[in-house]
């Protein structure tokens, strides 16, 4: 029974080594994504240092975007994005292809504070992305979420201050919006400050990061 425990555990960890050389885009990048309109948009993730990442979207198809694992494991690549448009498909390829379909290009804002922001109310071409609930004294590059077009099926799960304001950019502007849901629940000001803002104030302790 030992014996079989290992071999088990040598095989888990074997597979975890192939995924972590395996080609990884950041959560926040999925399918019903939108992406801010007329901008350099960053995208990021890992993979084999020394791996050519290329990426291709169907609003612009003869155009490539390359970037190179660098030796601590992350690449990141800039891809301009057009006017306010979609559907498209954004295609990310190194040792493994990716393909993020049902992508729009428009207006993308971020929803942060306490549970009033995260309380729910969804209809036209609005999207969003609920961040889970986590405190880091950094950014965090990745985390585990999907984006969703809001639906009546789904409407509970969308920001109602986010949703209220993203029908108000769509109905003046005519562009998909997407929501990027942050807000934490009984939060201080202080948590969505950083660490340069804390230090103007004695009172406000920051620790090292």
């Amino acid at each position: 029974m030992k014996r079989f425990n290992i071999i088990l555990f040598l095989l888990a960890l074997v597979v975890l080594t192939v995924e972590a050389k395996d080609l990884r885009v950041a959560g926040i990048f999925g399918n019903n994504m939108v992406l801010q309109q007329k901008i350099n948009n960053p995208f990021w993730g890992w993979g084999k240092p020394g791996t050519k990442v290329t990426i291709s979207t169907s609003w612009n198809p003869d155009k490539e975007y390359t970037g190179v694992v660098n030796s601590k494991g992350t690449w990141k690549i800039a891809v301009p994005t057009p006017a306010a448009g979609g559907p498209y498909e954004v295609t990310v390829t190194a040792n493994k292809k990716k393909v993020f379909q049902n992508v729009f290009v428009g207006e993308v804002w971020l929803a942060s504070g306490q549970s009033n922001m995260s309380m729910s109310s969804a209809k036209k071409q609005i999207h969003f992305i609920n961040i889970p609930t986590l405190a880091a004294y950094k950014p965090l590059e990745h985390f585990e979420a999907e984006w969703v077009k809001a639906s009546p099926e789904n409407v509970a799960e969308c920001t109602a201050v986010g949703w209220f304001f993203a029908d108000f950019l769509q109905r003046n502007m005519d562009v998909p919006v997407g929501i990027i849901n942050a807000s934490y629940g009984g939060s201080n000001i202080e948590a969505w400050m950083n660490a340069e803002a804390c230090k103007q104030f004695d009172d406000i302790p920051v620790p090292p990061l």
